[in-house]
């Protein structure tokens, strides 16, 4: 199941990656996006959600250079903060 969520992850990077390109992030909805792109992305209640049916954080953070991604699932145990969580953090360059 981890596996499944790592899967995800690398999804929303992917939309993230094509439609993050400007420096204004206003009204941009990365599940919406990733919804047109990957149809089959698990969501729920509008948020794309982890192998065990919670929801995955995203945090997008505009820089000089790009965009700061934060993504963490609350993993197994299905509580944020502990260490099964699962984050990814990436760097997208403008």
């Amino acid at each position: 199941m981890r596996m499944k969520t790592f899967d995800t992850m690398g999804q929303i990077l992917v939309t993230l990656d094509k439609g993050l390109n400007s420096k204004s992030i206003n009204g941009y909805n990365p599940v919406m996006e990733a919804r047109k792109i990957y149809p089959l992305i698990p969501e729920k209640d509008g948020q794309i959600i982890d192998a065990w049916g919670k929801p995955i954080s995203i945090a997008i953070q505009p820089t000089e250079n790009g965009f700061q991604i934060h993504i963490i699932s609350a993993g197994p145990d299905k509580k944020m903060g502990t260490a099964d969580d699962i984050i990814k953090d990436e760097f997208l360059r403008n």
